[in-house]
């Protein structure tokens, strides 16, 4: 089974790609999607980790607001680590589970679409890795629309995630997200049948 990075900058296209493949009936392991559904089903160790944080006993049957937590954590970089560290522990071992159910299906590909892929190593993970390229304007753009969304956090979250360039020069293929659907599309498929072909 083959494994593939699936990595860029916020608003950088993408969950329009992880899309397309999961139109296509491959398998991604959505990080993202990941960490909703974690917060959604009330672990108990995550709600542990944030009563730790904001100093109360969230409710077991109180939703999460992640946002809220987002606010409070994100320019508190010891609060902030210490939710990652939780978080990290729980989607590794859900990643885990994801490549492990996937190769005993006999897939022949799947992705890891993961914001923080080389941040975090789990390039180390993978055969090869796709990462978008998008212009900073569009990708403001894109990311303001975003409910709640400022320009300041914006360039905040930026900052703590790796260089597009970094990334580029990083990875084995390079998908440009700014020229319309069809070529995004055109140009994934292209890197499947390639990826294929080298099996």
């Amino acid at each position: 089974m083959i494994v593939v990075g699936l990595t860029g900058g916020i608003g950088s296209g993408k969950s329009a790609i992880s899309k397309h493949l999961k139109n296509k009936k491959i398998p991604v392991f959505d990080s993202d999607a990941e960490v909703n559904r974690l917060y959604l089903s009330k672990d108990p160790d995550l709600i542990k980790t944030i009563g730790k944080i904001t100093k109360t006993q969230p409710s077991k049957r109180k939703r999460i607001n992640k946002n809220k937590l987002g606010d409070l954590v994100f320019d508190n970089p010891k609060k902030l680590k210490i939710l990652e560290k939780v978080i990290f522990k729980k989607l590794n071992l859900r990643r885990k589970n994801f490549l492990k159910k996937n190769k005993e299906k006999k897939e022949k590909i799947v992705f890891l679409d993961t914001p923080l892929l080389f941040e975090n190593k789990i390039n180390h993970m993978c055969d090869y890795v796709m990462t978008t390229k998008t212009p900073l304007k569009k990708r403001l753009n894109r990311v303001l629309k975003r409910p709640g969304m400022t320009i300041t956090k914006a360039k905040k979250i930026m900052a703590k995630q790796l260089p597009e360039i970094k990334k580029i020069k990083l990875a084995d293929f390079v998908v440009q997200t700014d020229m319309g659907k069809w070529y995004t599309k055109r140009k994934i498929n292209k890197i499947i049948k390639k990826i294929l072909e080298k099996k």
